[in-house]
């Protein structure tokens, strides 16, 4: 199993159902502060500052992000036409029943901080996503997790309704081809009821697994059985008597006597520790225990307590896969990777046993799977997401060739993406779902694996241009750049300013639009502030909050003649929006925002005014290595000396301008657009 070594940071993933991205002033705090020096991390640059930033899919004139350095769109492809207008969406789970009849389900709601949320369903058609009406139960939580057909009139789909104080009912969708109706389940379920997995075999045929139970705290494994007419419970294997809970999370089957399913069993609730796995089997009359040696804690990191399973697939009982994640917390639905070893976790079951997988190497501070497909023997996928810092998602496909697993390129824009669902039809047309993080908001995510790359079609002509940024200026490439990605924009006048000192805010702008971040931030009361001198109204409010949650800036400490009442709640901390920007600041803004955290040997030295340990040292290493920042030739100015080595200098203190800045992103973010604009 693939280990990845987690940064010094709070990340809350949901693991099947909501998935909500929490600011990092409510999890601990931040970055040091702007006049601190950050400490080191081990971690390495995946792909420069593009692959951390956004992925651009189009519209970028005159050139392409480092993201696209070789002209070629992922092989996975986002199917647009799936987002609710002004709502929160998101999809568990998609089903294909053929090219023209695809299916996702999930929930939306009006906003990231709300108690009571709708399923949604949607249809793809072969052209267009359309929004089907279904039954919801008011002022409650309700989504869906799971979906399942038999043909195209009779599908299922499974989830649950929380009251949000003592019961969870349980959602059991019926499509008879017409409409969606919410058929009753046993009537012994109540109190919390959470259906987990479907899998429709025929009309008659259809099961359920989840957990049900008085309290939270008390739900056991459950498993439900449909007869063409009605639900009712089927008993599952006595567990040992010290067993605390137990669920089931997913099922595969492989005949109506040949049925798997997984999940886990905890006997001390209260720590989480003596945990371990459920696997099942049912040969047509009863369910019966099965082996789990292989998935328990003894084969999980030591820092770990035991791995979070949620899907199993396969192609017959003795070619099996399980896949998850490894962490402190197995068994809760949110996991919190925080100093501690965190891996993704996958298995294989070969007819007699479980063995671990190893997994391709993620440059990332953490990665989980949340789902898997498998076609063949030798292909098998699986989605879930990578995790950079703080809050910033990327969505995460794997593929099995028979030997190996390898990550393969998917659609994630913003800083927002994760899939959680796959599907395909037997030799292909696969389709994965989640979300991803646009206009300030969570949006429903499905995307299509379309195969080898297809020709790049030609960059459209960017006809920005500012006045007072001539062709023969310095900074005319890099402002254009920047421009046409729409990373900055000029003023009313047609000018740029080039030369104009960069303020604090307008580099969080610039900053933040070039690294590709969307995070929803959120005002829901009237004197909500992340910044005491920034209210919601404020141009760069969505700008600074955004670097805020990414841990790129904390900002400044209220002054001591201040009180706490006029301080924001973030800190309190103040961000001094009009302040000027040195080039120190400004090589923190873009080495952090680009995830520039390659540990820098302790005596290196590359500018004679920035020696080691002194502030801003490590980031002014880290741009200037990647091309993103230059110096001034040594003996330039008389207080400027040449040493031994000639280093030039890079004068930290002096005040950055709005063009230099412009070149500084353009040579992080998008160095092929500078090329290809050179060129011209």
């Amino acid at each position: 199993m693939h280990q990845i070594s987690s940064r010094r940071t709070l990340v809350m993933l949901a693991a099947l159902s909501m998935l909500v991205s929490l600011p990092a002033w409510a999890s601990g705090p931040a970055w040091a502060a702007d006049d601190k020096t950050t400490s080191q991390s081990g971690s390495t640059l995946s792909d420069k500052a593009g692959e951390a930033g956004k992925q651009v899919t189009e519209g970028t004139a005159p050139g392409k992000s480092k993201a696209q350095a070789d002209g070629c769109a992922p092989p996975w492809q986002h199917v647009e036409g799936t987002d609710v207008p002004g709502r929160f969406s998101d999809f568990s789970k998609v089903e294909v029943i053929s090219p023209g009849d695809v299916w996702a389900v999930g929930s939306e709601r009006p906003s990231s901080r709300v108690s009571a949320a709708d399923t949604l369903v949607e249809h793809w058609d072969g052209s267009n996503w359309t929004r089907l009406p279904t039954p919801t139960l008011m002022g409650m939580w309700n989504s869906l997790r799971d979906i399942d057909a038999v043909a195209a009139n009779d599908i299922w789909a499974v989830g649950s309704a929380y009251d949000g104080v003592t019961e969870d009912f349980s959602l059991l969708l019926h499509w008879d081809g017409t409409s969606w109706t919410n058929v009753p389940g046993p009537d012994e379920l109540h109190g919390y009821v959470t259906p987990k997995a479907v899998e429709a075999i025929a009309a008659d045929d259809a099961w359920v697994v989840g957990s049900t139970g008085e309290t939270p705290g008390t739900a056991q494994a459950m498993a439900l059985h449909w007869n063409g007419s009605a639900w009712s419970s089927v008993p599952l294997p006595q567990l040992e008597d010290d067993i605390e809970r137990s669920y089931l999370e997913d099922l595969i089957v492989f005949a109506p006597n040949d049925i798997w399913a997984i999940g886990w069993q905890v006997r001390d609730l209260i720590s989480r520790k003596e945990g371990k796995p459920l696997f099942l089997h049912w040969n047509g009359k009863t369910w019966n225990l099965m082996p789990g040696e292989g998935l328990d804690i003894e084969d999980t990191p030591s820092s770990s307590r035991g791995a979070y399973i949620p899907a199993i697939s396969g192609t017959g009982p003795d070619d099996l896969w399980a896949v998850g994640y490894a962490s402190e917390s197995y068994y809760s639905v949110y996991v919190t990777f925080h100093d501690v070893t965190t891996s993704m976790f996958i298995a294989h079951w070969d007819g007699h046993a479980w063995s671990q997988m190893p997994g391709p190497p993620v440059d990332a501070t953490a990665a989980v799977l949340y789902d898997v497909k498998a076609l063949a023997p030798d292909d098998v996928w699986a989605v879930g997401a990578t995790v950079q810092g703080c809050c910033y998602y990327r969505t995460l496909v794997l593929h099995w060739d028979g030997s190996s697993w390898s990550v393969v390129p998917s659609f994630s824009e913003g800083s927002g993406g994760r899939l959680l669902g796959i599907d395909a039809l037997p030799g292909g047309d696969l389709w994965t779902a989640g979300s991803y993080s646009a206009d300030n908001r969570m949006q429903a995510l499905a995307e299509r694996y379309m195969g080898d790359c297809p020709e790049p079609e030609p960059a459209p002509t960017c006809s920005i241009t500012f006045s007072d940024v001539p062709p023969d200026n310095t900074f005319y490439n890099s402002v254009r750049c920047i421009a046409c990605q729409n990373i900055a924009n000029g003023y009313a006048d047609g000018t740029f300013r080039p030369e104009q000192t960069i303020t604090r805010g307008q580099m969080s702008k610039m900053v933040s639009n070039a690294a590709g971040f969307s995070d929803p931030v959120e005002a829901p009361f009237n004197d909500y502030k992340i910044w005491a001198d920034i209210p919601v109204t404020d141009t760069f409010y969505i700008h600074t909050g955004r670097l805020a949650i990414h841990d790129i800036v904390e900002g400044y400490a209220c002054s001591p003649e201040q009180s706490d009442g006029e301080c924001g709640r973030y800190g309190p901390r103040y961000f001094r929006p009009a302040g000027n920007v040195t080039r120190g600041q400004a090589a923190r803004f873009i080495s952090r925002s680009a995830f520039l955290d390659e540990v820098i040997p302790p005596g290196q030295q590359t500018f004679s005014d920035v020696r080691p340990g002194q502030l801003f040292w490590s980031e002014i290493e880290r741009v200037a290595a990647h091309g993103g920042i230059g110096g001034y030739p040594c003996g330039t100015r008389p207080n400027e000396p040449c040493d031994s080595q000639q280093r030039p200098y890079f004068r930290p203190g002096e005040h950055v301008t709005r063009g230099q800045v412009s070149k500084f992103i353009g040579n992080i973010f998008y160095p092929d657009c500078l090329a290809e604009a050179a060129r011209q």
